[in-house]
């Protein structure tokens, strides 16, 4: 009894039960039985006789358990058999407390349906409705919980997975939808059936490429890295790089984001290998020459001109790898077609090796020669081994001075071009290159030993750059009397920098100014003239007026001109400001000396 009791929870979670697989028979009473219809799309996790454990999500079974002998064994076997026989048959109870509504004590509200639901279950199987239900506001709103946004259907299965692990979607049920439900609510059991189900459905179990999946998976990976599909993420990049030839050409690979074309092409530089990279550049100059010259396919010909430029960086960086893998010695078998499809790659490739891959390249291509091949492929080794003759010759200068070099055989250091390289002196300022000899270089037998060496100590220059260094002193004052200079200049123009300027006239101001005295330019003053007498103020502005006119003569035009008396009335008479049409006008009349002489 005490085993039983530390065994047995207060209620069993179906996550709880998962390990418990037994191959056992269920029977079922006809009450329980009739009270699912036949029809329903339901019935498959409740038909379960004659079947496996139940199991809440499409995981691998478990092997059976061996049957023990022991009596201690055998006990604690008996204590622990009866719940394992009626694993099933709870999670088919459980899903009928839900179809039946047995004892809810929550709601959940999805498109104007109701559906009846159990606490206790919900928070157990569930991260979503578990958050939901650990306060107490759920029952203050009177235990109804409410998924907008999703259809009746979806939810509808989503609880009958949450209270049974069902995992037969029904066609009619959206699987977008239905992964973000299952992404919303953190049913990572519901997230694997949905998997299955596109994985089925849609990309047909990642077979050959046929017209249905090669649409099928590029609309399935963006859903699967949008809600979190790991396993089926990886699969469909996976199968994509696998047959991309037949996948990259095509208009749904090209409106695909580009975030994710771009994990295409990193599933191929990531997985690089030189079994794969000549295959690949061939592969790819076979999609540049069929892809249409259209604006949909210029995102792809991007693409595939960088992993073109991504797969020669590499063989370059792993031509020995490349020279000794499956790929090309495979190509000595046949009639020697793919020979000839490789040979332009691998011959430029190994034109543009490094020191240490070229040195590594040409001894793994000796030894290749030394071994029997068919014609064409020797004769493509031959061509590679020129190649790299060529190679090694022309970075000579480094070539004596690599660890790569010196590890190769000696048997294949013989060229005479190479020997000359290694009995010469390169100076380390301008790497002119001087005969080791004491006569040209001035350099002793052991001097010249321990200059060669490739870790040293000892530098080595030529007679000019001795001759030149004994200037550098002079060279040295001059820099120091300029940056001397320099930093006075720098002292100025901070103490330039420091001086607060003078407080400039508001700009507005000048303008406003600029303006006033362009006006006051026309206006003529007339003072010492007389008060007009008369009473009416029309008739001493005819007055004003007509004395003006006498004054300045033909200047004045009263319809155009304006004449006021400015100032108050007082003992002294007022002047008349007369406003002219132009400044010109002003000065004419200043001209007019005989005039203002008469007047």
């Amino acid at each position: 009894m005490a085993v039983i009791l530390q065994t047995c929870p207060q209620f069993v979670k179906l996550s709880d039960l998962e390990c418990q697989k037994p191959r056992v028979e269920m029977h079922f009473t006809p009450r329980m039985s009739r009270s699912i219809p036949e029809s329903s799309w339901v019935e498959s996790p409740l038909l379960m006789s004659h079947s496996v454990g139940y199991r809440s999500a499409p995981h691998p079974l478990e092997p059976e358990t061996s049957e023990t002998n022991s009596d201690s064994d055998s006990v604690l076997q008996s204590s622990i058999s009866q719940p394992k026989k009626l694993v099933r048959k709870l999670g088919t109870d459980l899903l009928r407390m839900f179809l039946e509504e047995i004892g809810p004590d929550v709601t959940v509200e999805v498109e104007g349906h109701k559906l009846k639901a159990h606490k206790c279950i919900l928070a157990s199987r569930c991260q979503y409705f578990a958050a939901l239900l650990s306060g107490n506001w759920l029952e203050k709103s009177g235990n109804i919980i409410s998924l907008q946004g999703f259809s009746y259907e979806s939810v509808y299965f989503s609880l009958c997975h949450i209270y049974s692990g069902a995992a037969h979607v029904p066609d009619s049920i959206s699987l977008v939808e239905l992964a973000s439900l299952a992404d919303m609510l953190g049913l990572e059991g519901l997230k694997e059936v949905v998997e299955h189900a596109l994985k089925q459905r849609h990309c047909h179990n990642f077979h050959k490429p046929c017209a249905g999946c090669c649409t099928g998976v590029l609309e399935v990976l963006p859903l699967s890295a949008a809600y979190g599909l790991d396993d089926l993420y990886q699969k469909c990049l996976q199968w994509i790089t696998q047959h991309f030839v037949r996948v990259w050409p095509s208009r749904a690979f090209a409106s695909l984001p580009r975030e994710l074309r771009d994990k295409c092409y990193q599933q191929h530089v990531v997985h690089m290998n030189p079994d794969r990279v000549l295959g690949t550049i061939l592969a790819c100059d076979k999609i540049l020459a069929t892809l249409p010259s259209m604006r949909w396919a210029e995102p792809v010909s991007q693409l595939v001109l960088q992993l073109t430029d991504a797969c020669h960086l590499y063989h370059r960086q792993h031509f020995a790898a490349v020279l000794g893998s499956h790929y090309v010695l495979g190509l000595d078998s046949g009639l020697g077609f793919g020979v000839c499809q490789i040979e332009d790659q691998m011959l430029s490739a190994a034109k543009n090796l490094g020191v240490d891959q070229a040195c590594r390249s040409y001894s793994r291509c000796c030894k290749m020669l030394d071994q029997n091949w068919t014609r064409p492929f020797a004769d493509l080794l031959n061509k590679i081994k020129l190649q790299l003759e060529q190679c090694l010759v022309g970075q000579a200068d480094r070539l004596i001075r690599s660890n790569a070099w010196l590890r190769l055989d000696t048997s294949l250091r013989k060229y005479h071009v190479i020997q000359e390289e290694e009995e010469s002196l390169y100076c380390d300022s301008c790497q002119v290159v001087t005969h080791a000899n004491f006569k040209c270089s001035g350099v002793s037998t052991t001097e010249v030993r321990a200059i060669t060496l490739q870790k040293r100590n000892l530098l080595y220059f030529c007679q000019d750059c001795r001759d030149a260094f004994k200037t550098v002193p002079k060279f040295i004052r001059e820099m120091k009397n300029m940056q001397n200079e320099i930093d006075d200049l720098k002292e100025q123009i901070k103490e330039l920098k420091q001086k607060k300027p003078e407080p400039a006239q508001d700009f507005e101001s000048m303008i406003y100014e600029y303006e006033d005295r362009k006006v006051r330019a026309r206006n003529v003053m007339i003072f010492n003239l007389p008060e007009s007498q008369a009473y009416n103020v029309q008739e001493q502005c005819k007055e004003d007026t007509s004395t003006t006119k006498n004054i300045l003569g033909a200047v004045i035009d009263p319809e155009k001109n304006q004449e006021n008396k400015v100032g108050k009335t007082g003992s002294k008479p007022r002047p008349i400001k007369v406003i002219l049409d132009s400044e010109n006008d002003a000065i004419h009349n200043f001209k007019e000396e005989q005039m203002m002489a008469k007047r």
